[in-house]
Order: C-alpha cells, then structure tokens, then sequence
C-alpha cells in the first residue's frame, strides 16, 4: 500500500464558529480555502492548539474533517472535550487563529455504485463526524445507503440531521437508551444484508464488531483507524499498525499517511 496522500499544506486558518453541540462535544469552522480546495471525504488535520504565538501545548491534534465546503472555503471538525489540549481549544473564540496541517491520509475509497450496489455507513461517537463527508459524496453521485449511529446517549448522536438527509435510512442505538435502540450500535446489524461496502470509523470495538458481522457476509469492510500522532505526515513512526498484504505478509504502516482508512481484512490485530 501506497501514500496517496501526496498534497497537504499549513494554513494559519481563521475560526469562523467554535459552538458547543450538545454536552462536552464542540463544533469548529474554519476559513481555510486551500484546506477546502484539496480535501477529500475520510482525511483529517492536524489541529495545532496553541495558537499562532504559542507552542504550548506542541504537539498539535489529528481531527476528521466533518465538512468540506469548497465554494465558501471552509472546512469543520468536531470534537470532544477530553484533556487540556480540547479544553483550550473549546475555550478559542470566533476571529482566533489555528495553526492547520493537510488535508492528510487517504480518503474513503469511493470505488462503488457501477453495479447499483448500495452501502452502509456506521458511525459511532465523534467518528460518526468523518462520515458525513462521504454521505455527501455518495448521495452527490446517486449512490444508495443506509446509516447506523451509536452513542452512549443522544447527545453523542452525531450530525444526525444531517445523515437523514442524505440516507435512504437512518437506525440509532444509544447504550442508555435515550434514543432509538437500547444498548450497542451492533444491535442494529442485521442477520442478512445486500450490501456492497461498509464503511465505518468510531470506538476500535464498534468497528471490530462491524468487521466480524462484514466477514459473515463476505462484505467488503473499510475502517478508519485512530492513533496517537506527534507529526501526521509519517515521519515520527508513532501510530504504526501491522498489515497483512494482499500476498499474506506482515507489514508496519503508519495510519496517518497508509490509512487511517484500510480493509479490516488486512487489519492483523483483528484477524
């Protein structure tokens, strides 16, 4: 497997919204029309947190672009307040500046449709946020699917509007029950499906059930993995994963510029 990432840039890009969601999930829009005019469906940023004097924190964050808006040169992230580096960035008003790395990694492949297969989208917590992209994507392209969202309760129902707009049909499982079905989004999976790709991106357990279930039907499954990132761009080596390629070896890639999007076929530590 291949970078095909070969375009990203650093834009000090301008917020333009940073609004609360619902609970400890946040919103931000960004001015950043070079950001706009590259990224793709599945791709992500990094996110520098200090701001454009400050390096403190250093490390900047990887988030999932939410939206790509490339007429009015915008892109969007959202985000959960979990640790300082969240912290400050929900504390970052409108007119304040971040420090953006990308667009990065490769996208969701979008390989689908030419035999009017349909697909199936499912997202849990803010993973559902790198989905919405593709929902974009697919309904432009008049390609049928469905969506799946988990949460632990409603408030963690990402961008679930917009998913409904874009769907033929929406299915939402909380654990607490606060919405659609009591308990794990995997509930929601049925026993047969004619499906010809899921893709999904959220907690690894969620995609790991998602993977088993696609093994059952003999569906082709993508995941966008998360890890840990100093640089986002492959030269730290910090959030390598082993692979099976197609010929049977093993082999360490990197998830920032390899993924974060795979086959779960080739994901070793699930097989």
């Amino acid at each position: 497997m291949t970078n095909k990432s070969a375009k990203y840039i650093y834009e000090q890009a301008a917020i333009d919204v940073n609004y609360r969601l619902a609970a400890d999930y946040y919103q931000m829009d960004f001015d950043a029309p070079g950001m706009a005019a590259l990224a793709k469906p599945g791709q992500f940023v990094m996110v520098g947190v200090g701001g454009e004097e400050s390096y403190d924190p250093f490390l900047p964050r990887p988030m999932g672009i939410n939206i790509i808006d490339r007429q009015r040169g915008k892109i969007s992230i959202i985000y959960q307040v979990v640790g300082r580096g969240s912290r400050l960035l929900a504390a970052k008003q409108a007119g304040d500046t971040c420090a953006l790395l990308g667009p990065l990694g490769n996208g969701w492949p979008l390989d689908i449709g030419a035999t009017g297969g349909k697909a199936l989208l499912v997202g849990g917590g803010t993973g559902c946020a790198p989905l919405l992209p593709l929902a974009s994507e697919l309904a432009r392209r008049g390609i049928a699917f469905d969506v799946l969202l988990g949460a632990r309760n409603a408030d963690g129902l990402l961008c679930r509007p917009q998913f409904a707009a874009y769907a033929d049909k929406l299915a939402v499982a909380t654990e607490d029950g606060s919405a659609g079905t009591q308990g794990l989004v995997s509930l929601l999976f049925p026993p047969q499906a004619s499906y010809e790709v899921i893709y999904t991106c959220g907690p690894q357990p969620m995609m790991k059930a998602a993977s088993r279930w696609a093994k059952e039907l003999d569906v082709r499954c993508l995941v966008s993995l998360e890890e840990h990132m100093a640089c986002g761009i492959g030269a730290c080596m910090g959030c390598v994963t082993l692979i099976k390629t197609p010929d049977g070896k093993e082999q360490n890639l990197r998830i920032c510029c390899d993924g974060p999007v795979f086959d779960s076929r080739e994901v070793l530590a699930w097989l």
